[in-house]
């Protein structure tokens, strides 16, 4: 069976510390047999309790400024400064609080002000050498020296007050400027020489060392003493060795591309500079990359083979004698023609005839060839059939053109029998000797074999990716 009634809990903390405030606590109508609340307090038929309580009633204390009082004026003349000391506190007290406790409390009391404000009279007569703060101490241990500045202070009426140093000179003796200090016996300590230079001017495996003794306080290398043993210094000791010039060593690159081949024609030199430099392309000093073998800075290079002056046979004499108008002629061709036997180049006929020896080089080619002249290329005419002619030749005049362009063919020629003195055509019943062929030899020159030639390939453009290489 329900059972309602009122259920109180503990007050909560007063809302003031003091002069009077509210506590509170909870008020809940609740069922004793399950412990379940009516929020609405329908179901508790007794007069509700109290939910609220009067407390800390007390009056609140109060508080006000309190200063210390004024100090002793810094100067007895000439405006000096006095201080105090403020504070606020509870009244009734000694209780020093928070000064926002007196801020209901008028304004606060200065701490600082002028005093003696007046100027002061001549300095007086009586005054004293004292010694100014020391300087720090030459050394911190094994004795040492601090030294002093002397100040002329006055001794009468503001005590200790700095006047100028010519009042003192004038009849006292300046006190010492100096004094021992730190006069405690220096511990043994470590001496370290000087680093080497380092072994290696790059990369790993460079290393400097230097010297370390222990010596006992004021002796070392330069006077003399022995040094100590090394358990007779205290603190650690110094490296002897480490590592040095660590950073990664140059290499020698090529610096460009190879140069154009020394010669024209047949075999040269090409050169191609070097430079010493580190990884990300920087120039290094040469000394550094001389412990490694550079490589090359030449090679042999050649275009091509060198061509030579090549003839095809003399034609035939235009003159089977010398007629009244003189002896007869031949020609040939001569033309600047690489070697038959040049691989790939196979006879291919040369258009700068600037590549050909001259009449120094002696060079005869291939067996088909011959030395050039003084003026570089051999003849192509000369006089033929010099001995004077009897009254009637035999002459051949072609008639066709060659049968080929290369390689040997014929031509067919006119066979007349001519009068030496007025060259004219005679019944050929005058020349009583046998009459030559009708046919002619020509383009003897063996046939040139065409191909394609290649050069030299490029440095690649680029160090790394995708480049470019031209020949």
């Amino acid at each position: 069976m329900a059972n309602w009634v009122w259920w109180t809990g503990e007050y909560g903390a007063c809302s003031a510390s003091c002069g009077g405030g509210v506590a509170t606590r909870d008020v809940v109508c609740t069922n004793t047999a399950d412990m379940s609340k009516d929020t609405t307090g329908a179901q508790c038929t007794a007069a509700k309790p109290v939910s609220q309580s009067v407390c800390n009633q007390n009056g609140c204390p109060t508080y006000s400024w309190v200063a210390s009082g004024w100090t002793t004026c810094s100067a007895a003349c000439g405006s000096g400064s006095q201080t105090q000391s403020v504070s606020c506190r509870q009244d009734g007290t000694t209780s020093v609080v928070a000064d926002s406790q007196c801020s209901n409390s008028g304004t606060r009391p200065p701490t600082t002000q002028s005093c003696n404000t007046a100027a002061c009279p001549p300095a007086p007569t009586p005054h004293a050498w004292q010694s100014g703060p020391p300087s720090a101490c030459s050394k911190t241990c094994g004795g040492g020296v601090q030294t002093y500045k002397p100040i002329c202070v006055r001794t009468d009426v503001v005590p200790n007050t700095q006047i100028e140093d010519s009042v003192c000179q004038k009849d006292q003796q300046m006190p010492p400027t100096s004094s021992t200090c730190n006069t405690t016996p220096c511990p043994p300590y470590w001496w370290t020489g000087a680093w080497s230079a380092c072994t290696e001017p790059c990369g790993p495996t460079g290393v400097q060392k230097r010297n370390v003794y222990c010596f006992a306080a004021g002796t070392g290398p330069s006077t003399g003493d022995a040094a100590l043993s090394d358990g007779q210094c205290t603190t650690t000791k110094p490296l002897m060795q480490q590592a040095c010039n660590t950073s990664p060593c140059p290499s020698w690159v090529y610096k460009g591309d190879w140069s154009a081949c020394s010669a024209r024609c047949g075999e040269g030199m090409a050169t191609r500079n070097l430079t010493c430099a580190y990884a990300d392309g920087s120039v290094a000093a040469a000394e550094l990359c001389l412990k490694s073998q550079p490589p090359p800075t030449s090679q042999v290079c050649s275009n091509f083979p060198c061509p030579h002056w090549h003839r095809q046979l003399w034609s035939a004499c235009d003159k089977p004698c010398a007629d009244a108008s003189g002896p007869g002629t031949q020609t040939r061709e001569v033309k600047c023609r690489m070697p038959h036997d040049a691989e790939p180049y196979y006879g291919v006929i040369v258009e700068d005839e600037t590549l050909c020896p001259d009449a120094t080089s002696g060079d005869t080619g291939d067996g088909e060839g011959e030395p050039g002249v003084a003026n570089g290329k051999p003849p192509t005419i000369e006089s033929c059939n010099i001995d004077a002619c009897p009254s009637y030749f035999w002459k051949q005049t072609a008639l066709s053109a060659c049968s080929v362009p290369c390689g040997g063919g014929v031509q067919s020629a006119k066979v007349i029998c001519v009068d030496a003195k007025s060259g004219a055509t005679v019944n050929s019943n005058l020349c009583v000797s046998k009459p030559p062929e009708s046919t002619l030899a020509c383009n003897t020159d063996r046939c040139p074999n065409y191909v394609w030639v290649t050069g030299n390939v490029t440095q690649c453009s680029s160090f790394c990716g995708t480049g470019i290489q031209t020949r």
